[in-house]
């Protein structure tokens, strides 16, 4: 489990939410793999003692989930190439990976009608 990872990590990982309960048409399998492609990222690239949040809400007829991360960052060019197949940041470098994990993401959103989106605030990295 992701908590067990975030623990042995020394990670504070929590989820947030504003309902307890949301009925969306998603495809579970895909929606699946972009969870866990985003919170392996998140908890592969946080330092120790750092936080993860995960939140979903709603607004009318979109569903968004966020994955947030106080981790080792990016700049703004690499912020805008993260989805590009085998695409790796330089501060991912001290990582193993093959830069297509985000590429998957972006793409079984899509497959939903989704969008996907990075953006970089101070010192927390956000995914959507």
């Amino acid at each position: 489990s992701f908590q067990i990872l975030a623990v042995q990590k020394n990670l504070n990982l929590s989820f947030a939410s504003t309902k307890k309960k949301s009925f969306v048409w998603l495809d579970r399998n895909k929606t699946e793999k972009i969870v866990y492609n985003l919170l392996s990222n998140a908890i592969k690239y946080s330092h120790p003692k750092g936080d993860i949040l995960v939140d979903w809400w709603e607004s009318e007829n979109e569903f968004f989930l966020s994955v947030s991360d106080t981790g080792i960052g990016m700049s703004t060019e690499e912020k805008n190439r993260i989805f590009e197949r085998f695409y790796r940041a330089k501060s991912s470098e001290i990582e193993s990976g093959h830069g297509i994990g985000l590429t998957l993401v972006k793409g079984l959103t899509e497959l939903q009608h989704g969008t996907s989106w990075s953006s970089v605030l101070r010192s927390l990295q956000r995914f959507w």
